[in-house]
């Protein structure tokens, strides 16, 4: 199971609560285009399993928790509108380390880099 869930096996990461304590805050994040405030985080390559839980009375699949291995960082982008986040020179934003230091450096800006216009 991945950050933040439970699927009831050893090993269980926490609550989301427990794993924020000492962590940077993205309250500084504000998408300029739509103003939502929770960024994501997008992988490609990605293996995924996911548990199934049962199938309800229309057919459809129920799923359970999940776990994923692998994977590299495509970008960061608006959870809401999709807004790829770039930094202060227009590059998009690729790594954890530069999400973060994007976000740091934001010094109580609140609205992310415009994406620049070639």
């Amino acid at each position: 199971m991945g950050k933040g869930g439970s699927d009831g096996n050893e090993g269980d990461t926490g609550s989301l609560e427990e794993m924020m304590e000492g962590t940077m805050s993205i309250k500084k994040f504000k998408c300029p285009k739509c103003g939502c405030r929770r960024a994501e985080e997008v992988m490609v390559n990605v293996t995924e399993s996911i548990v199934i839980e049962g199938i309800d009375e229309d057919g459809y699949v129920i799923y359970g928790n999940s776990l994923s291995d692998g994977g590299v960082i495509d970008r960061y982008q608006c959870q809401k509108c999709g807004e790829v986040i770039l930094d202060e020179q227009g590059r998009q934003i690729a790594s954890s380390e530069h999400f973060a230091n994007h976000i740091s450096s934001m010094k109580g800006k609140t609205n992310i880099q415009k994406r620049v216009k070639k």
